[in-house]
């Protein structure tokens, strides 16, 4: 599966997103950056809310976001700059940043997928992809942790940054295998 996240401003302190899957459009989400709080909610094109996105306000500058989707609340945290995880009914799903923009998904320790961001920025605009097997976790909470990321690490920078290189020095936990498709096992 592949999805496409278009990010863009839409007035001076309102971020919008555009989300297509396999190519066609899906979902929406719009997001204000002067909240105290990071928050958005998706919305399918018959603005239906899909799913909430909420930072748990922990101070921390790391991750620790509440996902609800379908009356179930799950939660996408970290506690180093090196691996953020999700907790999804029995699967614990880890992301591991890479250098660059890049961030590689696995599970079980194995890699599943990935998702990366563009280093130039648009009119103030980003683009995210992220590709993954089908079927491991619902496709808006990946979405969801997508949008999370990007609320806690880049709406802010965005405004200002036209150029913006990603990691530079970091050293992977786990290292991104460009051929994990190839290497996927049962999951």
């Amino acid at each position: 599966m592949i999805i496409n996240i278009d990010k863009s401003k839409k007035g001076i302190i309102r971020l919008k997103y555009d989300v297509k899957v396999n190519g066609k459009l899906k979902y929406h989400s719009k997001s204000n950056i002067l909240l105290p709080y990071n928050k958005t909610d998706i919305y399918d094109l018959n603005k239906n809310r899909v799913l909430k996105v909420l930072d748990e306000r922990t101070n921390s500058k790391f991750l620790n976001f509440n996902l609800t989707f379908k009356a179930s609340n799950y939660q996408f945290k970290s506690d180093s700059f090196l691996e953020h995880n999700l907790f999804y009914q029995s699967k614990k799903i880890s992301f591991f940043p890479q250098k660059g923009h890049l961030i590689s998904i696995f599970l079980n320790n194995q890699q599943i997928g990935y998702f990366d961001k563009n280093k130039k920025t648009r009119f103030k605009g980003n683009k995210f992809i992220i590709e993954i097997i089908d079927n491991i976790i619902p496709e808006e909470i990946l979405i969801g942790c997508v949008l999370a990321y990007d609320l806690k690490f880049y709406s802010n920078r965005d405004i200002i940054l036209i150029y913006d290189p990603g990691f530079t020095s970091i050293k992977p936990l786990k290292k991104h295998n460009a051929n994990w498709k190839e290497n996927i096992k049962n999951v």
